[in-house]
Parts: structure tokens; sequence; C-alpha cells
């Protein structure tokens, strides 16, 4: 009983929070247009409103899913160690509430650079290639000339937007790891140093699924105002 009140509340709280942004982001997208076009610009609606809404996904929902699978990766790690069986499933699926926070550490200086680097990269790449709407209908143009039908279409949206990013992206991280990985396996660190080399890495796996996720999104958002606006 107590599970089904906390699904409640929680679908409450994500429709009210839905509600109110949603407002929010109407009334900026109008009175931006209507700024813009005081002072003579042409830019079409169609383009401050994907400007506004990739700016939201990416800002919002990038550090959101980042925590979440930070969290969810921690915990299946720990279960590892103990032995046991990851728990299938995430909160992003709604199978699973959200993980607990992961052990807190010491970061040092270098790690703590490294990390608001990866957001300041993700960011300006995220929003490099999606604010502008031409690189959207390129990439949709690009799907549906090298697709036979709406299934071969699906699979190579997967590929572009999923597969490849995250080949991309962990394929390096693999090899430049691999030696602390190692390392970690081997018990060459003290127990406080090995803890914070395990967080190091479950953030940085974390962060590259949160930023395919992310894009991923973004292109949806692409996609829905292209085809409605």
């Amino acid at each position: 009983m107590g599970m089904v009140v906390s699904k409640i509340k929680q679908i409450l709280t994500i429709a009210l929070l839905a509600g109110v942004g949603s407002a929010v982001l109407v009334t900026v997208w109008l009175a931006s247009m209507f700024l813009l076009a005081t002072h003579g610009s042409q830019i079409p609606a169609k383009v401050i409103f994907n400007v506004m809404m990739q700016i939201v996904t990416v800002l919002v929902l990038l550090p959101l899913v980042h925590i979440g699978l930070y969290r969810t990766f921690w915990r299946n790690e720990d279960r590892f160690a103990k032995g046991l069986p990851a728990i299938r499933g995430t909160y992003l699926d709604g199978n699973q509430p959200m993980p607990a926070p992961a052990p807190a550490t010491h970061y040092t200086f270098g790690q703590k650079l490294l990390y608001v680097e990866c957001y300041v990269f993700g960011i300006a790449v995220l929003l490099w290639i999606f604010i502008p709407l031409e690189h959207a209908a390129i990439l949709s143009r690009f799907i549906a000339r090298h697709s036979s039908g709406s299934a071969t279409a699906g699979s190579l949206y997967e590929f572009l937007f999923a597969y490849l990013p995250m080949v991309v992206l962990l394929m390096p991280l693999m090899w430049l790891l691999n030696g602390e990985r190692k390392a970690i396996i081997g018990g060459r660190y003290p127990a406080e140093e090995t803890l914070r080399r395990k967080l190091k890495q479950n953030w940085l796996f974390s962060f590259a699924g949160a930023l395919v996720s992310t894009g991923i999104l973004c292109q949806f958002v692409s996609g829905a105002v292209l085809a409605f606006l």
C-alpha cells in the first residue's frame, strides 16, 4: 500500500512540475517572439522554441539522468562485490525507485576539474548539435534516404543516436581506465583510495550513458518541433 501511495505522489508531483514548467516555457516563448518581432527580427517561432527546449533538456535532464545512472551503477557494483545479482530495471523506466546515493568520498582537485570539464564539454556538444534545426533536418533526411521502411528507420535511428555514440564514448574510456581497474581488482590501493577510484569510474561511465540518453531526447525534441510547428 505504501509503495502505491508513493508512486501516486511521484506521478502527481511530476504532473504538477510538468504543468508549471510548460506554462512557464510557453510564456517565455511568446514573450521572446514578441520582443524579437518588435526589434525587427524574422527568426521563426519554431527556431526560438527549439532553442528554449534544447537548453532546458540539456541543463535539466542531463544532470538528473546522470545522478540516477550513477546511483544505479554504484548500487549494482556494490551488489556484485557482495556476491549479489544486479537489480534489473532502473528508475528511468519506472520499475525501480531512485537508488540511494553513492557513499561520500574525497575528491582530488584533478578529479573535480575532470568532472567540470566533462559537463562543460558535454553540454557544449549537445547544444552545438541540436540547437540548429538544420542539423535535425539533415539527420532526418539521412535516415529517410538510407532506410526502406519504419523498421529499418528505427534501427538506423538507434544506431546513430544510441549504439554509435555509446561505442565512441565507452571504448576510449574503457581503454584509459583499464590500468586503474586492474589495480583496483589487484588490491593495490588502500581502502579509501579504492573507493574513490571506483566511484570515479562509475561517475564517468554513468556520465557517458547520461550524455547519450540526453542526446536521444534532444533529437526527439527537434523532430517534434520540425513535425508539429
